[in-house]
């Protein structure tokens, strides 16, 4: 019980209900009222797995992505799932957080307790140096995967946990969590027929993350069986030992070799495709060199049928650059505050308005970046300057003569 209530009370209240109307809200209003009826709900679903059709149901709405959407892609779905479901799941997360970092490798930096973001673009920045420094050569592959939660086998999953020897009374429960998502898309506000799904995980039901996890470990342990039979070079970086990094629908993969290293990255990665269901979109997917020929670069292209990236690029929202830090790399944050500016009425809001919007939007918006890269004296400027005329002026294009230092 007291699991079930801690799982309760890490429920956002604010969050949109699912087809049973209820919100989380609702639950911790209504705890002592309710709490043996959940129980018993708990004590079904650890017998006998989740039963209910009406549990797994959401509905979907679909938002465009840009303006004059009519293609299928150019939507973005939103699934809302019941407060019973996410409830199950949450408790059932809570539990699967205390062991899944024995293992996952720390190639994956996604979702895991200990582990950030920032952890990929740190390694990828030190293999560059390295690189660099002692004028290696080599390729990093970009890729970039199609809907990786929507595409996700439900039967490798199941292996994949089995493998892990996760006991099979788990691998029941989740099981049914997955195969009773049942779909029915909001069309004009209108909610239409269910029809049951095949495969994926579905976004924002809080379990997903962690399974998704399991499944791209299967990627890692391609690589690592690949290093064995020797046909993939160990990095031999401190924490590079396989040559990839993973964060959900980006990773980096790191070839030292344009002939045989590549075509075995490129089978394992296909091998890899059939097994867990996911696709690689190579358009979308690219490779630069690092110290290699523009020749030896636009021959891996072909073979990969992908596209050529020219540094600097990004990963992960933060720059990927050979050279020295410099002003013109810092380009981005300062569009970026503009493009903030644009969109706000500077002129309606009064200056204890437009300081609020400076200290809760414009000023975290370079920690990111500074959390890996050194910000130079004359690029901290610009950024102090834009926020100093939006707080005096209300607008950027006007000058205005601070009252306060």
């Amino acid at each position: 019980m007291e699991e079930i209530e801690e799982g309760v009370k890490g429920m956002a209240s604010d969050k949109a209900p699912g087809s049973d109307g209820f919100t989380a809200e609702f639950y911790k209003q209504g705890w002592e009222f309710l709490k043996e009826d959940i129980l018993n709900m708990f004590t079904e679903f650890y017998e006998q797995g989740l039963t209910a059709e009406s549990m797994g149901a959401s509905f979907i709405a679909l938002i465009p992505k840009k303006e004059g959407a009519c293609c299928l892609k150019d939507f973005r779905p939103i699934s809302l799932l019941s407060s019973h479901y996410k409830l199950i799941t949450r408790v059932l997360t809570s539990r699967l957080r205390t062991v899944l970092h024995e293992v996952i490798s720390s190639n994956q930096s996604a979702f895991l307790k200990g582990r950030q973001i920032i952890d990929s673009p740190l390694m990828i920045h030190e293999l560059l140096h390295h690189y660099k420094k002692r004028g290696l050569k080599g390729m990093i592959l970009k890729l970039d995967f199609e809907k990786p939660f929507d595409k996700v086998s439900w039967a490798f999953l199941n292996w994949m946990m089995l493998q892990m020897n996760f006991l099979s009374r788990w691998c029941e429960w989740i099981a049914s969590c997955i195969s009773s998502a049942r779909y029915s898309i909001i069309i004009n506000g209108s909610v239409h027929d269910y029809f049951k799904g095949s495969r994926g995980l579905r976004q924002g039901d809080p379990i997903s993350p962690l399974l998704f996890d399991i499944v791209g470990e299967a990627l890692c342990a391609l690589f690592q069986k690949g290093q064995e039979k020797g046909w993939i070079t160990d990095m031999g970086i401190r924490d590079i030992r396989i040559p990839i990094l993973q964060f959900p629908d980006d990773t980096l993969l790191l070839c030292d070799g344009i002939d045989e290293g590549l075509l075995h990255s490129k089978a394992l990665l296909s091998s890899y495709e059939m097994m867990s269901g996911q696709n690689i979109n190579w358009e979308k997917s690219g490779l630069f060199g690092v110290n290699a020929h523009a020749i030896a670069q636009d021959l891996a292209t072909s073979i990969l049928h992908c596209n050529r990236i020219q540094l600097p690029s990004s990963y992960l929202g933060l720059p990927l650059f050979q050279t020295k830090n410099n002003k013109a790399q810092w380009n981005p944050i300062v569009e970026k505050y503009q493009r903030r500016l644009e969109g706000w009425k500077g002129q309606l809001l009064s200056q204890a308005g437009r300081a609020t919007l400076i200290r809760a939007t414009l000023a975290g918006i370079p920690n990111y970046w500074l959390s890996l890269i050194p910000c130079l004296a004359n690029v901290a400027k610009r950024p102090e300057s834009i926020q100093r005329r939006f707080l005096w002026c209300g607008t950027e294009q006007k000058f205005k003569y601070p009252l306060v230092r």
